[in-house]
């Protein structure tokens, strides 16, 4: 595809207020993508604005300003479409996507999967007194939390088809195209679990991916059943117990090199002094079967925003 007929499919589609006009791909995400205009609808919902302006030094350390993202009100982000803009202006009609995928332009991970761990944050906040300390559940919900935002990745993939779509994607997200196989994999665990059951299991998936935990054994699907419900998913019936294999290995494969990497560092940040793996050396079903309302309540209403009718 041309740069030239991309630029002109997107002017065509700015026209919603909620549009970051001047983001890569940002006005055909929004159009054509359910799950990415339903996140984008909550965040504006919920005061925030995107910005030029770079109070949290982002730009130069996004993990270090994840907090002060959370609770602040504005999402940085750069104007990466001028770029484009300026590329086919030197050099009219000549220019193509894959010619501007190597050029390695900056891509704005505040479109999206920042405004999910935004929104997700809030989801999980409680009037408790140790909400905020050391220990487990700062640990869990953390993790639940990039689950969230990685999961929302991947259901956003589903409608990821064509040329356009898939460029505007490699711009406003960290998971990268699904393949056909692997996007059969979503639709199969929706297909037998129906989308309510299949999101909280592939949720809790993701979520012990976080974990790093190799498979996840019987004791704690189980657990999670405990939590959630039955979960074709979470079967020890052969077909659905290679689905659940294949998923699972799709998510580690994505989700592993980043948290053994920057997983660490976070938590040294909040002053977590051990090794990665002591901190993460708990069951994450058993934790939250302890607090079962609070947890199904939250995976209730992440749900409710990646659930699209009539999929």
């Amino acid at each position: 595809m041309r740069l030239k007929d991309y630029l002109e499919l997107e002017k065509k589609l700015k026209h919603h207020p909620n549009i970051v006009k001047d983001n890569i791909g940002d006005a055909i995400l929004y159009h054509s993508n359910p799950i990415f205009r339903c996140i984008r609808d909550r965040i504006v919902k919920m005061d925030f604005q995107f910005t030029l302006e770079d109070p949290y030094q982002y730009f130069s350390c996004k993990l270090n300003a994840l907090d002060r993202l959370k609770s602040g009100r504005i999402l940085p982000y750069l104007p990466n479409r001028k770029a484009l803009v300026d590329l086919e202006r030197k050099s009219p009609g000549l220019i193509t996507l894959k010619d501007v995928n190597l050029l390695r332009i900056n891509w704005n991970a505040t479109s999206l999967h920042e405004c999910c761990h935004i929104i997700a944050s809030r989801l999980m906040v409680r009037n408790r007194s140790d909400q905020n300390s050391l220990g487990a559940q700062f640990v869990l919900n953390a993790n639940l939390e990039e689950a969230f935002a990685d999961i929302i990745e991947y259901f956003c993939q589903l409608y990821i088809n064509t040329e356009a779509e898939k460029f505007s994607s490699n711009y406003n997200m960290y998971v990268q195209v699904l393949s056909y196989p692997e996007k059969k994999l979503l639709r199969e665990a929706i297909q037998i679990c129906g989308m309510e059951v299949a999101i909280k299991s592939i949720i809790l998936l993701c979520l012990s991916s976080h974990f790093l935990i190799a498979e996840v054994g019987t004791s704690m699907l189980k657990n999670f059943e405990k939590l959630i419900g039955p979960s074709p998913l979470f079967s020890s019936h052969v077909k659905q117990t290679q689905l659940r294999k294949k998923i699972y290995k799709m998510l580690l494969f994505q989700i592993t090199p980043f948290r053994i990497g920057v997983g660490s560092v976070y938590f040294k940040g909040h002053r977590y002094k051990s090794s990665l793996k002591k901190t993460l050396n708990f069951d994450p079903a058993k934790f939250m079967l302890n607090d079962r309302e609070y947890y199904l309540r939250v995976l209730d209403q992440m749900v409710e925003l990646i659930t699209i009718p009539n999929y």
